[in-house]
């Protein structure tokens, strides 16, 4: 065959690709975020004193903080999933921003008392439930992210398990009512940084394309 026909009969079978806007992804991801960790929570059982908390000032801070951090975290990983994207000094300030952020409600639970590890030493169900809240949403994220071919392979993983461990905390609170700052440090915050040390670390690998 020469090479013209070949050409001609190779593209003959191309058809032009259609192209999701990024926040059908988005939304999908929202939506299966949502319904794993409202699944989690509905199995372990929501906290005695809900009633009472969603009512505090405080928890509702923390808790439209968490969503609203965790949500553009997810944008931000979805954004860079495109191969043309980099993260810029605005998105790694938003990160920054978001960390303190946090520190600043563990820093109030503290109440200015010294740290106690034996306030903080149960709590072993809450470290499984972020890692367990967190294993479906990663798991579709990444396999999105992968289809989107990243090149920012590790910083996407980053922030693909950043805002997935920060929507897993979010539930936590829903089922713990251990508001101490060493439990909160311990065993709600060092989960998610460690699920974020583990998408950075796993993102250069999973993410390849």
């Amino acid at each position: 065959m020469k090479t013209d026909e070949l050409i001609d009969k190779l593209s003959h079978s191309l058809r032009p690709q259609s192209h999701r806007p990024l926040w059908h992804d988005y939304i999908r991801w929202v939506v299966i975020s949502i319904l794993a960790i409202a699944m989690g929570v509905s199995l372990m059982g929501l906290r005695d004193d809900l009633g009472h908390a969603v009512l505090d000032g405080w928890f509702q801070y923390e808790s439209l903080f968490f969503l609203s951090f965790g949500l553009v975290c997810a944008w931000i990983a979805i954004m860079a999933g495109r191969p043309d994207q980099r993260f810029g000094p605005l998105s790694k300030s938003f990160l920054i921003l978001g960390i303190f952020g946090w520190g600043a409600f563990l820093v109030r639970a503290f109440k200015g008392e010294p740290f106690d590890f034996a306030a903080a030493a149960p709590g072993w169900s809450c470290f499984m439930a972020v890692i367990l809240f967190s294993m479906i949403p990663t798991i579709f994220l990444f396999r999105k992210l992968r289809q989107m071919a990243p090149t920012s392979l590790a910083q996407t993983g980053l922030w693909a398990t950043s805002s997935v461990g920060i929507l897993s905390a979010l539930g936590v609170n829903l089922i713990c009512s251990n508001s101490d700052g060493e439990h909160l440090l311990i065993w709600h915050f060092a989960p998610v940084l460690m699920i974020s040390l583990v998408g950075f670390a796993l993102g250069r690998f999973m993410l390849k394309w």
